[in-house]
């Protein structure tokens, strides 16, 4: 009998493999996808992945990333004609954005993979409804993605609007393969397509929200970690929010996503106050005011759950009824 140091453990040969497996899944989808190493400030707090969540990831990515080749390569005509163009065009303005907010030598960090479907248009350059996806991947050593989706639609009447847009997200990490549980981000439409008042709903744009979100994408939502080696929270979100087909607070080829605050630029205090804030120089008052423009609602919700509102931001006020198409069109 073998003495007990040279005794084969029970099992060993069935775990030898597995383990050489989970590294090499692991090890593929680095090399193959050019993950970074989770930054040494924050790596303790990420937990382990396993071969199986490895696996489904890299199975689920490269379907992803070739639908995307497919779409915006392959000439079919029709309504694919349509989407490879919407699609290039979204992914040229994504790339702008990240260019903006991350720089040249960060572009790397932020990964996404966009879709279009359930295209309707309203005419040649103008969208009715779609529904815009994209999966953002994280630039770390994780198997994890959040998958997002945008659903817009606008039509227009003789005497009504028909209008709706959500923004949504689901949280992937491949440890379970089933439906997608989707969480609202936020979301705007008119109950009443005549008056045409935006009803809003950001409950869950919140920083709560933010913080989860980065926590899971970048294993830490450690603010002041987050700031050093990637990018601050007000960036992140434009990215989020851009990878779902909204930039500059418009939507792609549909534009309006509702209600905008104007600033007061006559009254006295507010204009004081934003020469204190030096938002603009009492020497170039006027300048300052047409260089101002309107807040979004979108805007002032990122911001507010970045915790990041400018001077202007504090002053800024959310829609009533007299705010309404409708309403002003009956006095």
């Amino acid at each position: 009998m073998a003495p007990p140091s040279k005794r084969p453990k029970i099992g060993a040969s069935q775990d030898a493999p597995q383990k050489e497996e989970a590294v090499s899944w692991m090890s593929k989808c680095v090399a193959e996808f050019k993950l970074n190493p989770i930054p040494t400030a924050w790596k303790c707090e990420v937990p382990s992945s396993s071969e199986t969540q490895w696996k489904r990831y890299y199975y689920y990515r490269k379907e992803k990333e070739q639908t995307f080749l497919e779409e915006t390569s392959v000439d079919r005509g029709g309504d694919d004609e349509a989407v490879k163009d919407l699609l290039a065009k979204w992914h040229s303005k994504l790339r702008k954005e990240v260019l903006q907010c991350l720089g040249k030598d960060m572009c790397e960090k932020w990964l996404a993979t966009i879709s279009a479907k359930d295209l309707c248009w309203e005419d040649a350059d103008e969208l009715r409804s779609a529904t815009f996806e994209a999966n953002v991947w994280s630039p770390f050593a994780m198997p994890h993605a959040i998958k997002l989706q945008h659903r817009y639609h606008h039509r227009a009447r003789s005497r009504s609007v028909e209008f709706y847009a959500t923004w949504a997200h689901s949280l992937l990490d491949f440890a379970e393969l089933g439906k997608v549980d989707w969480e609202e981000l936020c979301s705007n439409c008119y109950e009443d397509e005549e008056l045409r008042m935006d009803v809003i709903d950001t409950e869950n744009l919140t920083r709560e929200t933010v913080d989860g979100l980065r926590r899971f994408l970048h294993g830490t939502d450690d603010g002041e970690k987050l700031d050093r080696e990637l990018f601050c929270n007000h960036d992140f979100m434009l990215l989020l929010f851009a990878s779902m087909g909204t930039i500059d607070y418009e939507t792609i080829y549909c534009g309006d996503i509702g209600y905008a605050w104007r600033p007061p630029f006559m009254d006295e205090e507010f204009c004081k106050a934003m020469v204190d804030a030096e938002v603009f120089e009492a020497a170039h008052y006027i300048q300052g005011l047409e260089d101002l423009s309107d807040v979004s609602w979108l805007d002032y919700g990122i911001r507010e759950a970045s915790g990041e509102l400018g001077p202007m931001h504090n002053y800024y006020k959310h829609p009533t009824i007299k705010d309404a198409v409708g309403y002003k069109e009956s006095l």
